[in-house]
């Protein structure tokens, strides 16, 4: 899966970006049983990535 557009969540509270990562990563895990992990990429910010397998 791969991102075609870049969303950034800058003007969005760190309550609110982290509630709608949670439900995003929880979904993702629950229903297609992928993972979501995170890094912080100098000059971007935080950068989350779907792992699945294969």
């Amino acid at each position: 899966m791969t991102a075609k557009n870049n969303v950034t969540l800058e003007k969005f509270t760190v309550a609110q970006i982290t509630t709608a990562v949670s439900t995003i990563a929880g979904a993702i895990k629950k229903k297609l049983g992928h993972d979501v992990t995170s890094e912080k990429v100098e000059g971007r910010g935080r950068v989350y990535n779907i792992r699945t397998e294969g």
